[in-house]
């Protein structure tokens, strides 16, 4: 190989011969060296002692290194199997590879593609995946089941549900991998009928016992709140894996269940099998939906024993768990003892100390941490430190917050508009508390009550039972708080008929 000088230019079009599809500086990605004279050029240790990337660094010039490579192989199936387990080089970039394939021709061997469409996938070049499939003569199920995964894994439901029934229409038939996938997909976009007629399918198919299949039918199942049908399957399975209970505690948790996302849990650890941090994080949100501190504290006890403190979710359920019970000081000592505090632990941390009424040690650390090691305040953290200066009173430190969201672009998102009227209403300054209200383009039942209690507290009543009125007269549905405002306001008006009247909407 020639020496290339320091500071030169190597064209991936020219190494390629013509070859368009890597157009772009490849070069500069992680792992690669461009070295002197007898000195080894790298892209990965495991790159079949360099022969690869004497291709693609070497001048149009130079004999092609891929023929002395095929030329000390004794057939094209040895060079197939070959290439295929250089695709799966983990340290090796797809585009690379799937150049150097379509130079070669072997790209044209149906597994090559498969395992290559695979690794456009786990490497989130879905659009890669999809013109390599689109550009395939022929397609086997493994082609269309990873096309299908990847679009699931990137989150694109709609599309893998679309590749999906193009599969079928062409008249292959899905195996439990790509069943698992269409599943999930079906969850995440809300498809429960089109999941329904899976089941079904996959009941005539003798392949419910499979866990990964029956894996994803609790997922869809508990994420659509159907959490009977879910637990009925869970009981069903013979081999039940931590997959599977897992994945039903989290429906539970999330589905308004926590009771029974804890017994499951007490239930898969009689089992011997050990929790997954998903499964941590959901039963101490049931913990704290139960009231059940002493409870957490046991299940805190667990997680440090199978060293899950170390995991930044679990760390920040078991905060967001003692700052809900007003134990901030074990909140505060979990806080400062994470090696690691992203956006989220910042903003649960935050809104502990304005549950609890402690709205200086939550400016304390809005004010440390923001901006600090790449940690920027999103919607969720305005809304609570608003939520502290609506909770201390203090109009001066809301107004410099509100300024700081209309600089950061946060202004208009409900829930800090929410906050911003709380705050004001609670501060007294009931007139731009109002403005803000009357701009919201989607008010909730907590703006409005926010508000409400606003003119309750701070007058006028009359504007306060107009209010209510307006709320019902728009069939907003009334909550508890809504009515004790209301009910007061007609008490310091003395105005015992509407009074009954509110009191018979109770």
């Amino acid at each position: 190989m020639k020496e290339h000088r320091s500071g030169s230019t190597i064209s991936p079009a020219k190494c390629f011969r013509g070859t368009t599809f890597l157009s772009r500086p490849v070069f500069r990605q992680p792992g690669f060296q461009v070295c002197g004279k007898n000195q080894v050029v790298t892209v990965s240790t495991e790159c079949m002692a360099g022969t690869l990337t004497a291709c693609m660094l070497a001048p149009v010039s130079s004999p092609p290194p891929v023929r002395k490579f095929l030329a000390k192989r004794t057939d094209a199936a040895t060079a197939i199997t070959s290439y295929r387990e250089l695709i799966k080089t983990p340290s090796l970039h797809a585009e690379i590879v799937h150049s150097h394939l379509i130079k070669t021709g072997l790209i044209t061997d149906i597994s090559n593609a498969d395992t290559l469409i695979h690794k456009h996938c786990e490497s989130d070049l879905i659009i890669h995946a999809q013109q390599l499939f689109d550009e395939m003569p022929d397609r086997d199920l493994v082609s269309w089941t990873s096309l299908i995964s990847g679009y699931t894994r990137l989150q694109r439901p709609r599309d893998a549900l679309e590749t999906f029934v193009n599969m079928v229409n062409l008249g292959f038939a899905p195996n439990n991998f790509t069943l698992g996938s269409v599943l999930r997909s079906c969850s995440e976009c809300g498809e429960l009928r089109i999941g329904e007629q899976l089941h079904g399918s996959i009941v005539k198919m003798g392949l419910l016992e499979n866990e990964f299949i029956a894996s994803g039918l609790i997922s869809m199942y508990s994420k659509r709140k159907s959490l009977s049908t879910a637990m009925e399957i869970l009981r069903r399975m013979e081999e039940k894996d931590a997959f599977a209970w897992t994945t039903m505690i989290v429906g539970c948790s999330n589905g308004g269940s926590p009771l029974e996302a804890f017994d499951l849990f007490a239930e898969l650890l009689e089992k011997d099998m050990r929790p997954t941090e998903y499964a941590f994080t959901s039963v101490l949100k049931s913990c704290a939906s139960l009231e059940s501190l002493k409870e957490g504290a046991q299940v805190h006890g667990y997680v440090i024993k199978t060293g899950f403190d170390g995991d930044s979710s679990v760390r920040t359920s078991l905060l967001d768990l003692y700052a809900k019970f007003g134990d901030l000081c074990s909140a505060r000592l979990i806080y400062d003892r994470s090696p690691s505090r992203d956006v989220v632990m910042y903003t649960v941390m935050i809104g502990g100390y304005a549950w609890n009424g402690s709205a200086e040690q939550a400016c304390e650390i809005f004010e440390q941490r923001r901006g600090e090691s790449g940690i920027h305040p999103n919607e969720f953290t305005f809304a609570n430190i608003i939520a502290s200066a609506a909770q201390s009173g203090k109009l001066d430190l809301g107004l410099g917050l509100h300024a700081l969201v209309f600089k950061t672009g946060h202004a208009l998102v409900v829930h800090v508009e929410g906050a911003l009227v709380d705050m004001y209403a609670k501060c007294g300054n009931i007139n731009d508390a109002c403005k803000i209200f009357e701009n919201m383009r989607g008010k909730d039942i907590i703006s409005c009550s926010s508000l409400l209690s606003g003119f309750s507290c701070n007058g006028p009543d009359e504007k306060a039972l107009q209010f209510f009125s307006s709320l019902h007269n728009a069939s907003m549905k009334l909550d508890p708080f809504l009515l004790a405002s209301a009910t007061t306001s007609c008490t310091k008006l003395a105005d015992q008929l509407r009074g009954k009247q509110i009191h018979a909407r109770c």
